[in-house]
């Protein structure tokens, strides 16, 4: 039996299923191979495997493809695709185009949507963990003043600028809580005995601790905002690029956060976004709403991600055969446009 393609895709939009091939009858299991053709970070490959194990206790025979630079025109060759087929000709062609996007709208602002868009924000969010003696041991001696986690993603161990790295060092050495760093490299000379560096954090079991301590989350990429308003944590957010500048600007309009962009980090702008987080309840009562909502759903974004995978093999692309899948995202931008306007 012919495979069902998915191919994936890097930044806010996660996954695009192509049903290349023949489709299965309902109910029979289906050969499927999952391919990574740009390059990935850690939460890709893991936002992946979730969908890869979701898919295989199913019953259905899954292969992964992963690789750092696994380009275009190679997949191509691996798959049997024709050389000059463009990658908008065998969207167009698909029995079936479903995109996953890694928003909910705990976070999102409402939007147009059609059928074949469906968001699965969160989907690596789980309970937290016990944590290792030596974090546990490290937080509560925060006492009554809590703690900060601090780290930028898997992509950025450490803030390419030094003195940037100067500048948030000097900052969480004046404050009382105790802080958690995310930095690999020389340590930084104005490094407080209040601020542990690591190269790695739990970060998911220190967002989830059952304590009544204010916690401040600085964070970029999609996945950790998603952990902070899974645990209802408020946040600070430092945009670097792509998605996430518009990411910071949905986390500050819903009152969950603050936002620092890079071209303004000083030590007055860090301090004051940190303090305004910790000091004012606002924040924390509004991640914790939104975490309410977050958490108020039917399915989780796993189970929704296999429910639609396993409707186009049953059925192919019934609902989401568009003829808008011809037409250039800037006509949509224009359609979408229109239609608020004219509302």
């Amino acid at each position: 039996m012919e495979p069902i393609t998915i191919w994936s895709c890097s930044g806010a939009l996660l996954i695009v299923v192509i049903n290349l091939h023949s489709l299965v009858t309902q109910g029979q299991a289906a050969d499927i191979l999952l391919s990574m053709p740009y390059p990935l970070r850690t939460s890709h490959v893991s936002s992946m495997t979730a969908i890869v194990t979701a898919l295989a206790a199913n019953g259905h025979n899954v292969t992964l493809l992963t690789g750092s630079n696994r380009g275009v025109e190679q997949l191509k060759t691996e798959l049997g695709i024709r050389p000059d087929k463009s990658v908008q000709s065998l969207l167009a062609e698909a029995h079936a185009v479903v995109a996953f996007s890694a928003t909910d709208f705990s976070l999102d602002f409402p939007r147009p949507s059609v059928p074949n868009w469906i968001p699965i924000g969160g989907l690596l969010n789980k309970p937290s963990k016990p944590l290792t003696q030596e974090y546990e041991d490290f937080v509560n001696g925060a006492e009554e003043h809590g703690f900060i986690i601090f780290s930028l993603g898997s992509m950025v161990p450490r803030i390419p600028i030094e003195s940037m790295v100067e500048t948030f060092a000097r900052v969480f050495s004046e404050l009382p809580q105790r802080v958690i760093w995310r930095c690999s490299g020389p340590k930084p000379r104005f490094l407080g005995n209040n601020t542990k560096l690591v190269d790695w954090l739990p970060q998911n079991d220190l967002l989830g601790m059952d304590i009544q301590k204010p916690v401040s989350w600085s964070i970029t990429e999609a996945n950790g905002v998603f952990e902070a308003i899974y645990h209802g944590v408020p946040m600070v957010i430092i945009p670097l690029f792509a998605e996430q500048k518009s990411i910071g600007v949905k986390v500050k309009v819903k009152g969950m956060g603050e936002v620092v962009n890079k071209e303004d980090v000083s030590y007055e702008t860090v301090r004051r976004a940190i303090r305004r987080v910790l000091d004012d309840q606002s924040y924390t009562s509004q991640a914790k709403l939104y975490s309410g909502i977050h958490h108020d759903k039917m399915f989780r974004p796993t189970e929704t991600a296999v429910f639609w995978i396993e409707h186009v093999i049953k059925y192919g692309g019934l609902i989401s055969r568009l003829e808008l899948r011809n037409s250039a995202l800037f006509s949509f931008t224009i359609l979408t446009s229109s239609y608020f306007a004219c509302s």
